[in-house]
């Protein structure tokens, strides 16, 4: 079960991407992601911040697929948005092996998943700032999606929590805070991809 905070934030989320169809196994994805970022230690005005931008690049690449993109692909996109956004605007990212462990493991190779990577950036022209009314509007329908108090809590457990208890529970094979310590430790810095620009599985244009 998720809380009413987590299925706001992604109505929210959805509403500002313009996201029309996406099945159940993508809301699923989607929910972990949040569930992930949070187990990252990012505050959750972070977390809003980051899926502000990964909700316009949505946009852009939709659009430029026609529109028609599979309903079930729709969360792999995002999620990955959801990566190149986050080591676009935070200080200490995630590395994208920690991601692919964590969340798409049993869609992909990581291989598979760094192409990915470089195929949305190259759509996206590797242009990853907004405007400032634009990501103004999109974060405060994100923001305005949760109560004040929500943040208070979230935010004072971001930096008490034992992440790794609470990755057991969402069934990783691994505790989360022991791999972003040693990704910290291994000085892993924004940027995390390979040049690798062999093809992708997800429904992207060539």
């Amino acid at each position: 079960a998720h809380c009413q905070e987590d299925i706001r934030l992604l109505g929210a989320f959805l509403e500002q991407a313009g996201v029309r169809e996406i099945d159940a196994n993508a809301i699923k994805l989607l929910f972990r992601t949040q569930m992930f970022l949070r187990l990252c230690d990012y505050c959750t005005e972070d977390i809003c911040c980051l899926l502000a931008h990964a909700s316009s690049y949505f946009s852009i690449v939709d659009t430029l697929c026609g529109s028609n993109m599979d309903a079930s692909e729709v969360g792999n996109v995002i999620a990955t948005l959801a990566f190149i956004a986050h080591c676009y605007i935070l200080d200490e990212i995630c590395p994208l092996r920690v991601w692919h462990r964590y969340l798409f493991r049993k869609y992909c190779e990581l291989r598979t998943l760094n192409s990915a990577v470089m195929k949305l950036l190259e759509l996206l022209r590797y242009s990853l700032r907004l405007e400032d009314d634009d990501l103004r509007k999109r974060l405060s329908a994100l923001l305005d999606a949760l109560p004040k108090p929500f943040f208070q809590e979230q935010n004072q457990h971001s930096r008490r929590a034992s992440s790794s208890s609470v990755a057991s529970a969402w069934g990783y094979s691994a505790p989360l805070a022991q791999d972003m310590a040693t990704a910290r430790s291994t000085g892993s810095t924004m940027h995390p991809l390979s040049s690798d620009r062999s093809s992708t599985s997800m429904m992207l244009p060539k």
